[in-house]
């Protein structure tokens, strides 16, 4: 369930809910489509948790495309920008489930749990991870 503004994204960002697949041993999820098409060849990936009131993110990457994977059994929310100088947007998705964000070069995201357990992230990009292509820009801070 997803509440916030607006619904499915804006310029630069978009969100995808991803349907659960799992069974009696637990949930499963597909990676659409969409996010294929949208990485092209996907050249890294990368893994991790984020822990009840942590932040990930804040920041942009000034060349790679992005496809985000959030896993949760509680809440979270991600804020996003649109790119240098536009106001930032927010949505906040409960329960249990999985959304997919893909993120162009230039926008920034962060992603907040604000839920009750770890959240599980699953980042993936069209280009090898550099340091130097990231960029820091705070649109929230961690409780």
């Amino acid at each position: 369930m997803m509440s916030g503004s607006p619904a499915s994204g804006t310029a630069g960002v978009r969100i995808i809910a991803i349907e659960d697949r799992g069974d009696t041993r637990g949930l499963f999820f597909f990676a659409p489509r969409d996010a294929v098409d949208f990485l092209g060849d996907i050249k890294d990936v990368r893994a991790g948790t984020s822990k009840p009131g942590a932040v990930r993110g804040n920041n942009f990457n000034i060349v790679n495309r992005q496809a985000v994977i959030v896993i949760h059994e509680s809440e979270w929310t991600l804020f996003w920008d649109s790119g240098e100088g536009t106001s930032p947007c927010h949505l906040s998705f409960q329960g249990i489930g999985a959304e997919l964000v893909l993120v162009n070069p230039g926008c920034a995201r962060a992603i907040q749990n604000t839920g009750d357990m770890d959240i599980v992230l699953v980042e993936l990009s069209d280009a090898p991870y550099r340091a130097d292509d990231v960029r820091r820009r705070v649109l929230c801070e961690p409780d």
